[in-house]
């Protein structure tokens, strides 16, 4: 027996060499008695997109297993006799306005991949089914690569420890998901694997494959090196001899208005992401209140509830690529978090978004209120962004300023981290224009009042105005595009925000205020009150042993200086 997989359905069907006609865009069938999975090829030498996730972790922070990383690539179903070849474009080398001549001399001139060779199971009444075994059981995620290079074993992918997930196999209209329990193998493994595999020689993760019907009426527009939206990169050969070949489009969502003769429109499809259950409740609504600081900026756009936040069902597969999912990473320690996002590989269109956020980061800025305490006035003052009712638990058991304080920062790390979803880079030097961007990497802003430290300021609350001048670049709706981009770069100078490259001294991590020397004269002067007021009454928890002062917290004071530091550094270099 074969089972057909068309969305939530599962119908048996007797083994037949074509599959039954229906509404998906890739029909695919599994022979779990030879465990082969059958697709019925959508169309030959035809735009196909393509990508390779993890569903499941490798749980460390050192390896970059996580769940929702991501590999975005085009590819071509080829016919070559009896087989059909699975043929990885090469889009870094384009000829846009080349003829048809100029066009292909740029293919033939640089290598393609077949990532897969599928024997032909049928072609009757002109659909050809293929056995794709060979396509999705392998190392599609690289992981044999990546282990040989961190030196933590010669890992193998072991197909008779590998299996297809049927319950994670299904089919749409405009995509197909597959899925596997992909098994590695090392009699070698390194340290870093022994730390979290149960049997380090034996390494089994979900490999996620996602194949999307190729969207078109797409218009790409051009970047510019002045402001930090995210860009598609690739050399366009049929540019005149007088200009470069390096092409920079931005990358950014499909945002239309629903009545486009309006200033201020509400999309036809607003950009909606679903928050992981498994992320505590309070944590989980300044998350989404995070998320939505963004609607400001897009406002600016011409775009009225660009974004909406959801809770994701309990059963919604977060790697289904219809799903805009926002995930709760465990890892071994504490870690990153991280924005992700599936792009149109050859226009820079986003089209879902996977961003994973780490479930440490909650307890290091806990550790943070910790050390700051014994200089605090009372609990401290914080924003408080989560509706009481959700806040029970551990939560409820909290200092309200080191709740608020925890709170706000995991809003601004939400907005961060969606915000590279949305097409937007870093900027390391928005400190200067005081929080103008949500994109700058934050670090606590405590001052000095009347001898004490004050927190009311510790993390930004809102986007900020750099930030909507990126949303204006990439979706504001334009009618002569180079001199309406130009006109919103010259407003972002005229109002003296800054972006600037990493050569620039004023590129600097988690630096604050306007000028180094003030910020550091700030910092040295908090440092002070953290240092005289640092002890166990002041910093440990109750049943806490005093070598905690040294493992937890005292890093967190001491060197509370210590991108300013480098900041002022910057500067006399």
């Amino acid at each position: 027996m074969k089972r057909f997989l068309m969305g939530t359905a599962v119908v048996a069907l007797v083994a037949a060499p074509a599959l039954a006609q229906d509404a998906a865009y890739m029909p695919v069938s599994i022979d779990a008695a030879k465990g082969r999975v059958l697709l019925t090829v959508p169309a030959l030498d035809t735009d196909i997109l393509y990508y390779v996730s993890l569903a499941s972790g490798g749980g460390s922070v050192e390896l970059p297993f996580d769940r929702g990383t991501m590999d975005s690539s085009l590819i071509h179903f080829r016919r070559v006799g009896s087989k059909i070849l699975v043929e990885e474009q090469n889009l870094a080398f384009r000829s846009l306005a080349g003829d048809a001549a100029h066009s292909q001399g740029v293919k033939d001139s640089f290598p393609t991949s077949i990532i897969a060779s599928l024997p032909i199971e049928s072609d009757a009444g002109g659909k050809i089914v293929v056995d794709a075994t060979a396509l999705v059981m392998r190392d599609a995620a690289g992981v044999e690569a990546i282990m040989r290079r961190a030196n933590q074993g010669a890992y193998k992918f072991d197909a008779g420890r590998s299996a297809l997930n049927a319950a994670r196999t299904k089919a749409y209209p405009l995509n197909t998901e597959l899925e596997i329990f992909a098994t590695f193998t090392a009699d070698n493994p390194g340290g870093l694997v022994r730390e979290v595999a149960p049997s380090p020689g034996l390494v089994t993760m979900r490999v996620h494959h996602s194949f999307l019907k190729a969207p078109s009426g797409y218009t790409p527009r051009v970047a510019d090196p002045r402001i930090g939206v995210s860009t598609l990169k690739f050399k366009d050969f049929s540019a005149p001899f007088s200009n470069g070949i390096d092409t920079e489009w931005v990358t950014r969502w499909r945002l239309e208005k629903k009545d486009p003769g309006a200033a201020l429109s509400e999309p036809v499809t607003p950009i909606t992401v679903y928050f992981d259950p498994a992320i505590p409740a309070p944590v989980r609504h300044a998350m989404k209140q995070g998320l939505l600081w963004w609607n400001k900026a897009y406002e600016a756009a011409g775009f009225r509830n660009a974004l909406v936040a959801k809770d994701a069902p309990a059963d919604m597969d977060a790697q289904d690529i219809r799903y805009n999912y926002m995930q709760w990473i465990n890892r071994d320690e504490r870690g990153f978090s991280s924005g992700g996002s599936y792009r149109d590989p050859r226009t820079g269109e986003i089209l879902g978004a996977k961003v994973r956020m780490d479930s440490h980061r909650i307890r290091t800025v806990g550790n943070y209120w910790d050390a700051y305490a014994g200089g605090l006035p009372g609990d401290g003052s914080g924003v408080t962004v989560a509706d009481g009712s959700l806040v029970n638990g551990q939560f409820a058991a909290m200092p309200q300023g080191q709740r608020d304080m925890v709170l706000l920062r995991q809003a601004l790390l939400t907005a961060h981290e969606f915000g590279h979803a949305l097409g937007f880079g870093h900027n390391f030097a928005s400190s200067l224009n005081n929080r103008a961007s949500v994109m700058e990497y934050p670090t606590p802003r405590v001052t000095v009042k009347g001898g004490k430290l004050d927190l009311s300021e510790s993390f930004q609350k809102a986007i900020g105005a750099y930030d909507t001048m990126m949303a204006r670049y990439a979706y504001t709706p334009l009618k002569d595009e180079k001199a309406e981009l130009d006109a919103i770069i010259a407003d972002m100078r005229k109002q003296g925000l800054l972006y600037v490259p990493e050569t620039d001294p004023r590129w600097t991590w988690y630096d604050d205020r306007a000028t180094p020397a003030e910020g550091l004269a700030e910092a040295l002067a908090a440092r002070r009150i953290m240092l005289a007021n640092y002890g166990p009454e002041s910093v440990l928890l109750p049943g806490e042993p005093v070598g905690e002062l040294r493992n937890l917290r005292l890093w967190m004071a001491y060197l509370h200086h210590r991108y300013q530091v480098e900041s002022a550094v910057k500067y006399i270099g």
